[in-house]
């Protein structure tokens, strides 16, 4: 059994439209199911399917307006509940899913159409089946041509990518990164694409760093408001974000996102756009350029939403803030710490705080740092390393008194299992009290 017939509704930006046409594709090829694809011209993207894409594919231009009331018994999956109010229908989520399985026994097996309207992949849908779309999509000539001449003639070697998303976004690294990264990596060949010509041109200052001059970039809708003003698109949704794609632009987009696959990322921006690039590199390279070793540079605007996100592990955050105290900026150590400490699981908050009060001695607020360890002295009694930077922070706090109680508690001190830090510790401590 199979449904009649599948609608892929492919609406957003280049990004957002492009996961759902190669989800929605594979949902079609795996089921063999008859299907259309729906890509709308309007202020997320006024290039059509055609514009970008070499394909057979059957393709419509009608708008989400559109097909207000005309999705009739249809199995409808939607992105949001904005849609749901367009098209006049009740919302159902295109994510809903546990699995293909379960995706099977309650849309496949009713044979009703389907109307699918996701933003990014579903996790319901396997990553094989989705891979197999990417690797199979063809770009225009004129796109095609554009990325082999800039790769092949501008660059012509291994590269590393910065995506600078900013206007309704403002992800990526910042200008002040971007300057420490390129500037640190003087014998690097960097690509630079942004939705901001200011990035662009502020990073392309130096000498290592390439872009694309580009004959559009993305406007405001609206210009007298700011980018994330709440205003109605072009199908009378309500958004905020206010945000014109024109043709031009969004093809020079499309144009430096496929740039940007070839190279070795810097950074995750959290943007659809970012992600298709690195997808795209892996999966359906137009240029056979091989990519450079990774550069560890961590980016404390990445690394802060990482970590409000909940998707950096207390290993890898220590690993992050480690690295950014070397680079020399010891505060934002701190406040990564901090945040992560507040985000992190209970059983890993005690090695946060551990190596948060470290950094507050070496950054010289032992205060700080005294009540950090004397909140572990409490949680981890058995643990001398806590009390002996609690003794050692009382002693630069000047409370000669308090320090010198705390050193009468370290009985039966294993000294051998001290590391050669805590015994230079302890060797200062020997030095200011003297053990009764």
């Amino acid at each position: 059994m199979q449904a009649a017939r599948l609608t892929i509704f492919c609406d957003g930006g280049i990004g957002n439209r492009i996961n759902a046409l190669a989800s929605g594709l594979a949902i079609a090829h795996h089921y063999g199911l008859t299907y259309c694809i729906h890509w709308p011209e309007n202020n997320w993207c006024a290039a059509s399917f055609s514009d970008i894409f070499n394909s057979q594919h059957p393709t419509s231009r009608a708008s989400i307006k559109d097909l207000h009331n005309q999705c009739g018994d249809a199995i409808v999956l939607l992105h949001d509940e904005i849609a749901s109010t367009a098209l006049n229908v009740t919302f159902n989520s295109a994510y809903g899913y546990e699995s293909l399985e379960d995706f099977d026994a309650k849309v496949i097996s009713t044979q009703k159409d389907i109307f699918y309207y996701p933003a990014v992949f579903p996790e319901w849908i396997p990553n094989d089946l989705i891979h197999k779309e990417i690797r199979y999509l063809i770009f225009n000539d004129f796109i095609t041509h554009e990325v082999k001449q800039f790769i092949t003639h501008a660059i012509n070697k291994p590269f590393y990518g910065l995506h600078l998303r900013r206007t309704d976004l403002n992800v990526g690294l910042t200008d002040h990164e971007v300057l420490s990264l390129v500037t640190q990596h003087k014998d690097k060949d960097f690509f630079v694409c942004s939705d901001d010509p200011l990035a662009e041109a502020l990073a392309s200052v130096h000498p290592n760093v390439h872009r694309r001059e580009k004959t559009a970039h993305v406007e405001k809708k609206n210009s007298d408001q700011g980018w994330l003003a709440q205003c109605k698109d072009d199908d009378e949704r309500t958004y905020y974000g206010n945000i014109s794609r024109s043709k031009d632009s969004v093809i020079e987009g499309t144009i430096d996102m496929l740039i940007l696959a070839h190279s070795e990322i810097i950074g995750y921006s959290g943007s659809t756009f970012q992600r298709m690039a690195r997808l795209l590199g892996e999966l359906n390279p137009i240029v056979p350029i091989e990519k450079p070793i990774s550069l560890q540079f961590f980016s404390v605007s990445e690394a802060r939403r990482r970590i409000q996100s909940k998707l950096m592990p207390a290993d890898m955050l220590l690993q992050v803030c480690s690295t950014v105290n070397l680079q020399g900026n010891i505060s934002d150590a701190i406040r990564l710490l901090q945040l992560g400490y507040e985000n992190a699981s209970e059983q890993d908050k005690n090695a946060i705080l551990f190596t948060l009060g470290i950094y507050y001695l070496n950054d010289n607020k032992p205060r700080m740092a005294v009540i950090i360890f004397e909140k572990l002295s409490q949680t981890e009694p058995s643990n001398h390393a806590n009390s002996l930077h609690l003794i050692y922070a009382l002693l630069l706090s000047n409370d000669y008194d308090l320090a010198h109680a705390s050193f009468l508690t370290l009985k039966n001190l294993e000294t051998k299992n001290l590391s050669s830090y805590e015994s230079s510790i302890l060797e200062f401590i020997s030095e200011k009290l003297i053990p009764i």
